[in-house]
């Protein structure tokens, strides 16, 4: 089950941002088979990319950490748009009653999103 609204925020309701280009998860599941090799490809280079650029930063032991630190400070957010097109990259309570932007995953997350792109961060902090 997906949530149908990610986020109320400003007393608007947004949707998650996959939303945009796919009206239900099943065709987001399509789409993401359709697309299986590319994204394969995408996501293989990025990661090849994460693990070069946390290698030279802290060394190979640093790089294995920062690795999996990474993918769980990603999973503690979601990626909504506005009214307006804004996206936003919130981090957000999963399991408890769904706040946004709680210290207790700002704080762990933040070296890991000023190290990879700082503009993410902003977006946690935005309006």
């Amino acid at each position: 089950m997906t949530d149908v609204y990610s986020v109320e925020y400003m007393q608007q309701r947004l949707l998650p941002y996959w939303r945009k280009e796919y009206s239900t998860f099943s065709a987001l599941l399509e789409g993401a088979e359709n697309d299986y090799l590319p994204l394969k490809k995408q996501v293989e280079q990025y990661d090849a990319d994460l693990q070069h650029d946390l290698t030279q930063a802290g060394g190979p032991e640093f790089a294995a950490i920062a690795t999996l630190a990474f993918r769980q400070a990603i999973g503690a957010h979601t990626l909504v748009e506005d009214a307006d097109g804004t996206a936003f990259f919130m981090p957000k309570e999963n399991f408890s009653n769904g706040s946004i932007s709680t210290v207790d995953v700002l704080y762990p997350s933040s070296p890991m999103f000023l190290f990879l792109n700082r503009s993410w961060l902003k977006r946690s902090w935005s309006r």
